[in-house]
């Protein structure tokens, strides 16, 4: 077999098995998640179930507001009436 001299490290795929994730926030990350999930829970002990599922389930309108105005996404007239009506339609169901 011919002698490999090539000292460029070894980026490969994740196969090899000594390849370790390299990504300095994932703790940061993960923390920050469970402790705004443990947070989110916490304070809706202090409202009503229906109520809790009814802004569980009507967070498209918020989710587009905050992309807008956050990420500068642009979203057509069509999408933000059928959020509205996609969230009409799912707090009509809830409070039924």
């Amino acid at each position: 077999p011919a002698n490999n001299n090539n000292k460029t490290p070894n980026k490969g795929n994740g196969s090899e098995g000594g390849d370790k994730l390299n990504h300095p926030l994932l703790f940061l990350t993960s923390s920050t998640y469970v402790i705004a999930m443990t947070c989110s829970n916490e304070a809706l002990r202090f409202v009503s179930y229906p109520t809790a599922v009814l802004a569980k389930s009507c967070k498209l309108i918020p989710t587009m507001i905050m992309g807008w105005a956050i990420e500068q996404r642009k979203y057509t007239v069509v999408q933000w009436i059928s959020a509205l009506l996609i969230s009409f339609g799912i707090a009509i169901f809830n409070l039924s």
